[in-house]
């Protein structure tokens, strides 16, 4: 499956849709939040734009994630890169992550701030639908 999230930046999070299905953009699967671009310091900024290949992983702290793969662009899941373990997990706000990606069913605004609604059941919906296979995401700005 070829995956896109589309972003959107701003100066306090950067915001997505993502597809499923790279070639149909009828209708976004779901929306993801990340840090701001920040010029891909670790743990501070969103992932550069790229192409991905995602792999299920278990982490200790989320349990059955999807991580990013792309040597080229500096991120593995444990090799001497400039960014590792950037897992797709809930979160509802760019504050709570450390560079990863959070999915949500919409994008709204909380009293805490501009989010993503419904986390944990989002990203549970998308670890059954890729199967825990290997995907490619491709991540680029919107046009």
């Amino acid at each position: 499956m070829d995956l896109l999230l589309l972003r959107e930046y701003t100066p306090s999070a950067t915001f997505g849709e993502l597809y499923l299905d790279a070639e149909n953009l009828d209708l976004p699967y779901c929306y993801s939040v990340e840090r701001p671009w920040l010029d891909n310091a670790p743990m501070v900024s969103c992932v550069p734009e790229g192409t991905y290949t995602i792999v299920l992983h278990t982490s200790p702290k989320f349990g059955k994630v999807y991580y990013l793969e792309n040597h080229k662009l500096g991120v593995s899941l444990h090799d001497a890169t400039k960014r590792t373990h950037i897992l797709i997990h809930p979160a509802n706000w760019a504050s709570q992550l450390l560079g990863c990606i959070a999915l949500g069913k919409s994008i709204i605004e909380f009293p805490q701030g501009r989010g993503v609604t419904s986390s944990k059941a989002t990203c549970r919906r998308f670890k059954t639908k890729l199967n825990g296979e290997t995907h490619t995401l491709t991540i680029r700005g919107m046009k």
